[in-house]
Parts: structure tokens; C-alpha cells; sequence
């Protein structure tokens, strides 16, 4: 959602907002009008949300958006090669399923297990606010042919996680 910044706020001050994930989303976007002719975009993207390798994507669309629109017409934007969806069916046609992985899964979850051995579940790292409580998880399997409908269904009902059961 877009916000218009109140006249006199400060630039500076809005970039240091600190997200509360638990009640807002990890973008914020707002807009700031020195004059009728001059204006700047502020997005704000929380590190969880958005890393180099996604940023670059967004600047780049954002800047074909602009250049279209100050030329007045509307943005032609490159078709996408593939979905999610497609990049999910890949990963298990290379890795297998829980059930049955594949040999390379299996060597990755080997080498992770080794990697990993004796660490700690969690480190104890300094924080700017105490953590909560871990909430109990609620998943709930969809187990029907995985259609949009129906996931647009499973994710419809309050307090659940969609996830894809085998």
C-alpha cells in the first residue's frame, strides 16, 4: 500500500522505520511531495523479504515503469520465463519427495547433517527486543489434485498454513 508522506516529514527519519513483522508487511512504500514537480519514492524492504538477487528484478521494473509513464504510455514489461510453480516442479523432479528423495537430495541432506552435527538449535545472538514464544503449528495438508481454486480454498481457512501433501 502506498503512503503519502505528511508535508514536512522527513526522508531521513522514514528510512529508520523499524518493521514489526507480526502486524505489518515487510514493504513499505511511501511517497514524498517537495512540489507539484518534484517527488521521491521511498521502498523500504525489510532484509526477510528481499535480498540482491530479488531487488535487482524490482529497480528494473520499477525504472521501465517510470521511463514508460514520463514518455506517456504504459509500461511494456518482458513476459516472465517461467512461475513458482514451474521452479517448484523442477526442484522436486531433481530432489524427490520426503518420501523419495533422489540420490542428490540425499548427499545434500548428508553433507548439512554432517555440517551441522553438534551446533547448537539455536545461537544466542544480541537483539533489539526480546523473542516471542514460537506459536503451535496448525498445518493443514490439501490432499486433491493442487489446482488455484483450491488452493485459493485451503488458504481461505483462518489459522492455517497451505502446504502441499504427497
Amino acid at each position: 500500500m502506498l503512503r503519502l508522506a505528511e508535508p514536512g516529514s522527513d526522508l531521513t527519519e522514514a528510512v529508520r522505520h523499524c518493521f514489526d513483522l507480526a502486524a505489518e508487511p515487510p514493504l513499505r512504500t511511501v511517497l514524498f511531495s517537495d512540489s507539484p514537480a518534484h517527488h521521491t519514492l521511498l521502498l523500504l524492504l525489510h532484509h526477510i523479504a528481499g535480498d540482491g538477487a530479488s531487488t535487482t528484478p524490482l529497480a528494473r521494473d520499477l525504472a521501465t515503469a517510470y521511463t514508460a509513464r514520463v514518455a506517456g504510455r504504459a509500461p511494456a514489461f518482458t513476459p516472465l520465463a517461467g512461475q513458482y510453480v514451474d521452479h517448484a516442479a523442477r526442484l522436486q523432479q531433481l530432489l524427490g519427495t520426503p518420501a523419495a528423495p533422489t540420490p542428490l537430495a540425499e548427499a545434500q541432506l548428508a553433507h548439512w547433517r554432517e555440517a551441522l552435527a553438534g551446533l547448537p538449535d539455536q545461537l544466542e545472538l544480541p537483539t533489539d527486543r526480546p523473542g516471542r514464544p514460537s506459536p503451535p503449528r496448525r498445518a493443514t495438508p490439501c490432499r486433491s489434485p493442487w489446482t488455484r481454486p483450491r488452493t485459493r480454498r485451503c488458504a481461505g481457512w483462518p489459522g492455517r498454513t497451505v502446504r502441499r501433501s504427497s
